[in-house]
């Protein structure tokens, strides 16, 4: 983790301030990371597997599928645990797990007859091997491609950026990942504004985007990040 000066900074501007919730450097760690990686949207999170928890939330709310009811997600059999845990223990999505090929990722042939309601491609190591044509599977069969990129920030394929490809994707800053907060943090990243608006309400309890009121609109969880974490992330990019 680099805590070099220009993050030493941020950080003792938080501390004067008082305030370490979501603010100013959260924001600005989100429209920058968005940029440097070729998305409309970014949204970020408490950590890599809460960002895929709000994110297959907000899926499931956009397609009209209600919480907790039946729907496979095409995922690899290989990957750390939170691949899946995203999914089945918030969204109540099931997993259907792929097989990997040598190269780390999912072999093609196994996703027939799974009955999927979208696919959720894993950057193991940051391998993009085949990320083109799953794409191009689920575009055609109108299935959400999800990258999990916990692995892959700055992965490219044929001289493009992975979100060419994602519907949306999703990053951690987990200490033994590319990129650092010198914590837990996660980012999600899309180029649809209604998803993101919908990750934005999850990730507060449900509440409409940009207020703190009691108000819930929808089932949501607390994924919320900080000023801190935020501070670090901007000198992250830097490095």
């Amino acid at each position: 983790v680099m805590f070099d000066q220009p993050a030493r900074e941020r950080i003792e501007d938080i501390l004067s301030s008082g305030r370490n919730t979501e603010g100013r450097y959260v924001e600005a760690f989100e429209h920058r990371f968005a940029a440097e990686f070729g998305y409309d949207h970014a949204i970020m999170t408490s950590s890599g597997t809460t960002a895929g928890e709000v994110l297959w939330m907000a899926i499931c709310d956009k397609l009209g599928i209600r919480w907790n009811s039946f729907g496979r997600i095409v995922t690899p059999a290989l990957a750390f645990v939170a691949t899946a845990n995203c999914f089945m223990r918030r969204s109540g999505l099931e997993p259907h797990f792929v097989d990997i090929c040598d190269d780390l990722n999912m072999d093609f042939d196994g996703i027939g007859g799974s009955y999927a309601i979208g696919i959720q491609f894993v950057l193991n190591m940051g391998r993009t091997v085949r990320m083109d044509t799953l794409a191009a599977h689920a575009k055609r069969y109108g299935l959400p491609f999800v990258i999990d990129a916990c692995e892959g920030h700055g992965a490219m394929l044929n001289d493009r950026q992975i979100a060419d490809y994602a519907d949306a994707a999703i990053y951690s800053f987990y200490p033994a990942h590319i990129m650092s907060v010198g914590g837990e943090g996660g980012m999600i990243c899309t180029h649809d504004k209604k998803l993101a608006d919908l990750c934005r309400s999850i990730k507060s309890h449900g509440r409409p985007v940009g207020t703190i009121e009691h108000e819930f609109e929808r089932i949501g969880t607390n994924a919320k990040s900080t000023e801190f974490a935020a501070a670090v992330g901007l000198s992250a990019l830097d490095n």
